[in-house]
């Protein structure tokens, strides 16, 4: 009897099952899982999709989301633990006080997390008509309160940075090395 096939026929079973049990209780799931995967081993069953469909639910409790926070670092000195749109916001910040332009910044961040608006606005509801103009559908993933003012224009930098964080990060503290502004991921 091929066993390894039982498990893929009935995959959206099983997987149905282990919801219901990992919603048992927050630990609910660890236990369940590792049970499970235990009597599979004693069976010779593998375990690997199993272990993946656990892992699934343990992401799904915990929202799934990357919590790390970065440290901007000034001339030497760490700033505190800020989450990627933060943290992003803050290195771009501390480079233009630094002298660095931001039309310059805005060649290493891809053109959608840099809005350009051709007139210098300040009040956040006038970005957001701008941004608005410009067909970007939700304005409120931009920091409309923090705009970068430079020759005439605004720019205007997404919240939105997911996986693009740490590229972004490096490319921007590899780009300026000379300012000494850099980062680093909170240990």
């Amino acid at each position: 009897m091929n066993l390894d096939l039982a498990v893929i026929a009935n995959e959206a079973e099983l997987a149905k099952l282990v919801h219901e049990k990992a919603d048992a209780g927050a630990r609910g799931a660890d236990h369940f899982c590792q049970r499970l995967l235990a009597d599979m081993g004693r069976d010779g069953l593998r375990g690997a999709f199993l272990a993946e469909i656990c892992q699934q639910q343990e992401k799904a409790r915990e929202g799934g989301a990357d919590w790390t926070r970065y440290q901007i670092i000034v001339d030497g000195v760490a700033g505190p633990p800020l989450r990627k749109r933060q943290a992003v916001l803050s290195m771009i910040q501390a480079l233009q006080q630094k002298g660095v332009r931001i039309e310059a910044v805005g060649k290493f961040l891809p053109p959608a997390r840099l809005r350009v608006i051709p007139e210098q606005l300040t009040d956040p509801e006038e970005i957001k008509e701008a941004l608005l103009g410009q067909g970007v559908n939700e304005p409120e993933r931009y920091f409309t309160g923090a705009p970068f003012a430079e020759d005439g224009k605004t720019y205007v930098l997404s919240k939105m940075w997911g996986l693009g964080t740490v590229p972004a990060l490096t490319a921007l503290q590899d780009a300026f090395a000379a300012t000494r502004v850099s980062f680093q991921a909170e240990a």
